[in-house]
């Protein structure tokens, strides 16, 4: 058993749509929906831990990594989302009257009314931050560097007044990057019996618990480096690789586009149906979601194509 790329797609697809519906929750007074909201940052934290876990594995695979993948890497990143400004630019704010972007004001104070995009600007700094870090030479200063950095950037936001979201889950991008450095021994020495097993996840449960529950807000920072290891060790076990089919796979190539054109979907459908019924607005929301994250990835990879 092992944290594999087969179990991927499936596990981003799945987190994206609840991702989703817990940025609803806090839109929709229905009951049935509030559960939601608990699980919204849990699973940004695990992207940010996909993403630790991806970027080492590129790096040993590479044996290094050069500025210019990284640029590849960031410019896949920045460009859905510009093309996500756009859409939201055209179909909410030209509507509305409201023509302010507010996207330097989203990095200079950390507030934005797209306010879930902060996790582009966190992962294009991550990236940056990683390629730097990689410039040592030894693979533990790699990843002590990291983890010092990315505290570092949480207390300097948390200083500054940045809202939470900005800096709560970074910790989960390093703990990806450690997770995915020893993995081999890692499951070597849980998964030889249950019984290191029920411990190695009840001591992440335990972390999750000391770090979160006092309600001391700099100790959040700490649980995300717990909470994407539950949910790594819980995945592990499960066979969720024997869900990939082309639809599966084709929603976790695309996941990323759903985080970001979800909010132009909910405010859209505010807009132009202010009366609509809850249920049917959450429908709504995730169907014109996908249609957009359809249609915005098919713009990137156009564009992706044509710079070949």
């Amino acid at each position: 058993n092992t944290f594999v790329k087969k179990k991927i797609p499936v596990l981003k697809s799945f987190m994206a749509f609840v991702i989703i519906l817990g940025h609803l929750s806090c839109r929709v007074p229905s009951a049935w929906i509030q559960p939601f909201r608990f699980w919204g940052a849990p699973f940004v934290s695990m992207f940010l831990f996909i993403s630790g876990y991806g970027m080492w594995q590129s790096f040993l695979s590479n044996y290094g990594l050069s500025f210019s993948s990284t640029l590849k890497r960031i410019w896949k990143i920045v460009l859905p989302y510009l093309f996500t400004v756009l859409l939201y630019f055209t179909i909410v704010r030209l509507p509305s009257g409201e023509l302010n972007i507010d996207v330097q004001e989203s990095i200079l104070t950390g507030t934005s009314k797209q306010s879930h995009l902060w996790f582009v600007f966190a992962i294009i700094y991550l990236y940056l931050t990683f390629f730097l870090c990689t410039r040592l030479r030894r693979r533990s200063a790699i990843i002590l560097s990291l983890f010092a950095i990315t505290a570092l950037t949480i207390a300097l936001l948390r200083k500054v007044g940045y809202d939470r979201c900005w800096w709560v889950s970074l910790m989960a991008f390093p703990t990806g990057c450690l997770y995915s450095m020893y993995k081999d021994r890692i499951n070597g020495a849980i998964f030889k019996n249950r019984l290191r097993y029920c411990f190695a996840i009840t001591a992440a449960v335990v972390g999750v618990g000391i770090s979160y529950l006092p309600g001391i807000e700099v100790l959040y920072s700490i649980s995300h480096i717990f909470i994407p290891i539950v949910i790594a060790l819980i995945v592990i076990q499960l066979p969720i690789e024997k869900l990939n089919n082309r639809f599966t796979m084709h929603l976790g190539s695309i996941s990323y586009e759903i985080y970001l054109c979800q909010l132009i979907a909910m405010d859209a459908l505010q807009l132009f149906f202010p009366s609509i019924p809850p249920a049917v607005y959450v429908l709504c929301t995730i169907v014109l979601t996908v249609l957009l994250a359809e249609l915005v990835s098919f713009a990137s990879h156009k564009v992706f194509a044509f710079g070949r």
